[in-house]
């Protein structure tokens, strides 16, 4: 039934029309880019891990300058050292893989001119940059470890995380962004998103028998760059 209902909201999203101007109401778009992500809360710092996230988005429109998308799709983020990282560590480091659904909220602002909506002056406003703020809810559908050296999960800064802790299904993070147009139809978009809840039950984030230290929370980070393509 899930992939029915998924099947449905991709095929209404891209069924969507709409003009570019003042009265239109709804538009969609599709986009495909690439992450490049880490954890915060282990050892690994940068945005070393490299991986594609593509979806759609449905845009609800408030005025002309102000808009709100609702989306669905793909990111796969995760975490990986880097060769200095690895030496330091005595040659062992894990390289962490995480394959999610996301479904992100968005608040959209355009920051051109907010009279030029019209043919006349080429529908300057919709050409402008556009400004974005939100959250995503993320489903943790699969993921997996690649190891070199003796250790089962990420090296937490200061202790090491218990190999038993499992990753919890459902995440949420912030994201801030900007959009950049390229004509009507197409744009480049950059966005940022920071988890704020971590992979770890808090549950399972006690302290070590006989010591101070705890279990650090890991909080997925990743830079996106890509293409978006709507659909009016």
């Amino acid at each position: 039934m899930r992939p029915h209902l998924t099947l449905l909201f991709l095929t209404f999203s891209l069924a969507l029309t709409a003009q570019p101007d003042r009265n239109q109401k709804f538009a969609a778009a599709a986009m495909v880019g690439l992450n490049m992500s880490q954890i915060h809360g282990d050892r690994y710092f940068g945005y070393r891990k490299p991986g594609i996230r593509f979806g759609v988005e449905t845009q609800v429109l408030f005025r002309p300058e102000l808009f709100l998308t609702v989306g669905v799709g793909y990111s796969r983020e995760g975490a990986q050292p880097n060769a200095e990282e690895i030496r330091i560590d005595g040659g062992n480091g894990t390289q962490l893989n995480l394959s999610m659904i996301q479904v992100p909220i968005l608040l959209n602002y355009r920051i051109g001119n907010r009279k030029a909506t019209g043919k006349r002056d080429n529908f300057a406003l919709y050409r402008s940059p556009i400004l974005q703020v939100g959250a995503k809810v993320t489903r943790l559908i699969k993921f997996s470890t690649a190891n070199r050296g003796f250790f089962d999960q990420l090296r937490a800064a200061p202790p090491i995380n218990e190999v038993g802790l499992e990753f919890r299904d459902i995440d949420v993070a912030i994201i801030a962004g900007a959009t950049a147009p390229i004509g009507l139809r197409y744009a480049v978009f950059v966005q940022h998103a920071l988890s704020v809840r971590g992979l770890y039950d808090p549950d399972a984030l006690i302290p070590y028998e006989g010591t101070r230290l705890e279990v650090s929370q890991l909080r997925p980070y990743a830079l996106s760059v890509g293409l978006k393509i709507n659909v009016y």
